[in-house]
């Protein structure tokens, strides 16, 4: 079986003094040369956001989104490729945002609020549970150089997965996390993460509580 796919993308870019913001669209139509299989939606839509507002010499907002409405394409939701196709129509939303304030040349303040969320058609048989979560971190920012970026943390999130085993039906699992973190920009195309921390999950549903870390 061959597959056909058109990709086409739209970006756009806003640079404003000492702040910017881009978007981009990437629509992709998938066709298969065989008839015994039809895709339930052919189309999947992609959206993201990256931007930085900067108010005065201080403050300033970070913004992150990214947006999938899709079929096929399971990486979105399982990262770690354990499974990678599917025929289950899905929506990936997972917006952040970041306020902070630099003090001095090189230090700051910050906080990150984050929200995921990946929903299925449960009516089609979805292979994956659908979940939210909602999240809070405090940052304390050190700048060694241009472009760098180190930084301590502690946060909470807390996230509701809705299972279709009715003795699994709702799982609630809250985070507590503090680590270490390392950002290296290079222009507004390239970024290199890294961060090491500790983290403790527990766990609250109709199957009973836990937890670990």
């Amino acid at each position: 079986t061959e597959q056909e796919m058109v990709q086409p993308r739209l970006l756009f870019d806003l640079p404003m003094d000492r702040s910017w913001i881009r978007w981009s669209y990437a629509p992709a139509y998938r066709n298969y040369s065989t008839g015994a299989y039809t895709p339930t939606d052919p189309w999947t839509h992609q959206f993201d956001l990256d931007g930085m507002l900067r108010f005065g010499t201080r403050f300033y907002t970070g913004l992150k989104d990214n947006f999938e409405r899709g079929t096929e394409n399971l990486r979105a939701i399982d990262p770690g490729g354990e499974v990678t196709f599917g025929t289950v129509p899905y929506r990936v939303h997972s917006p952040t945002v970041e306020i902070g304030a630099d003090f001095a040349s090189r230090q700051g303040l910050s906080l990150v609020g984050r929200y995921n969320s990946a929903q299925f058609d449960r009516s089609l048989g979805a292979v994956f549970y659908n979940y939210r979560g909602h999240g809070l971190q405090a940052r304390y920012n050190y700048r060694p150089g241009p472009g760098s970026l180190a930084y301590l943390y502690y946060g909470g999130d807390t996230t509701t997965q809705q299972r279709s085993v009715p003795i699994l039906e709702q799982i609630r699992v809250d985070s507590r996390s503090a680590g270490v973190g390392f950002v290296r920009r290079v222009g507004r195309d390239i970024t290199t993460r890294a961060s090491l921390g500790y983290e403790r999950l527990d766990f609250k549903g109709r199957a009973g509580g836990g937890s670990g870390w």
